[in-house]
């Protein structure tokens, strides 16, 4: 049986040039330590389409609650994901606002630690290499 590389988990949170720059550095450069090594490297790249759009603002919060987060950071990004409305823009002429019933807005101050409480319980594996990043 080959030998395999270990390493450790991360997420990292800072601007989005830096969450992709950075992590793909730390895979590039896992893969050349396993490879300088001679151990078993592989890499698996999951895209999580419209990880914000289609997030469950009531799904985010139980998992605050299970957390054991304090009331008052709930209550914070509870009131910055509810009561949202959107407008489409038509030939100068706006449609009715409806209301948001889902999704974090994209590039917004809390977007990136957003992802990160919603990653949280990834299950991680002393052997595995996890890189974390939002764009």
């Amino acid at each position: 049986m080959p030998k395999t590389q270990a390493s450790h988990a991360s997420a990292i949170w800072t601007c989005p040039t830096t969450f992709t720059t950075h992590q793909l550095l730390r895979v590039v450069e896992n893969i050349n330590e396993g490879k300088n090594s001679k151990l078993t490297t592989a890499t698996i790249i999951f895209d999580i389409a419209k990880a914000f759009e289609e997030l469950r603002i009531d799904c985010l919060i139980y998992k605050l609650i299970a957390y054991k987060f304090p009331q008052y950071i709930i209550e914070i990004i509870q009131s910055y994901l509810s009561n949202r409305h959107f407008t489409v823009l038509v030939k100068n002429s706006n449609s009715t606002p409806r209301k948001l019933k889902s999704g974090v807005p994209q590039g917004g101050i809390l977007a990136p630690i957003i992802f990160v409480l919603l990653m949280i319980d990834i299950p991680q594996v002393r052997s595995i290499m996890l890189s974390l990043y939002t764009d």
